[in-house]
């Protein structure tokens, strides 16, 4: 076939006096060599589209089984995120105990020093007057006061 237009003429059997013209000079040997062409070139884009859609297939296929594997590794950081989360909380719950606990342990030692003061103030002589200098004030660090944390049993001397 000469043009498209009498190939799809053709090809809905509408055959036009014009085409009739062009097929009827042609020989035997021509139509079958034309239309073994014709089938030869149907045939590779057959083969041709069969090949492209066999690819698509199998890019589909991998890209599939890349989101599976992804899925996978998805539900595997969320199990992770999972443990962490409960490692923190664990963590922060034990860290809270222990400020607690070490709150509690600075009031008793605080209490504890008042009381020492208090029984070491007590023994010195009161004629002196002696009140720690400021030397013993510096080597240690100032205490800080607690509102309301006063000593409750304080050891008093047996005076006679």
């Amino acid at each position: 076939m000469k043009n498209d237009m009498t190939a799809a003429v053709v090809a809905r059997n509408l055959v036009t006096p014009k085409d009739r013209r062009l097929l009827s000079k042609r020989s035997d040997e021509l139509a079958v060599k034309e239309s073994l062409a014709l089938s030869v070139q149907c045939a590779g884009s057959v083969s041709n589209m069969a090949q492209r859609l066999f690819a698509r297939t199998r890019q589909v296929e991998s890209l599939a089984a890349e989101v599976m594997s992804l899925k996978q590794e998805i539900r595997g950081l969320k199990h992770e995120n999972k443990q962490l989360h409960k490692l923190a909380h664990n963590y922060a719950t034990n860290m809270k105990r222990k400020i607690d606990q070490m709150q509690e342990s600075d009031g008793q030692i605080l209490l504890d020093h008042r009381r020492f003061v208090g029984l070491f103030q007590q023994h010195l002589p009161s004629s002196s007057g002696a009140v720690p200098t400021a030397e013993a004030s510096n080597s240690q660090p100032p205490t800080p006061s607690l509102p309301g944390a006063l000593p409750s049993c304080e050891a008093q001397p047996d005076r006679p």
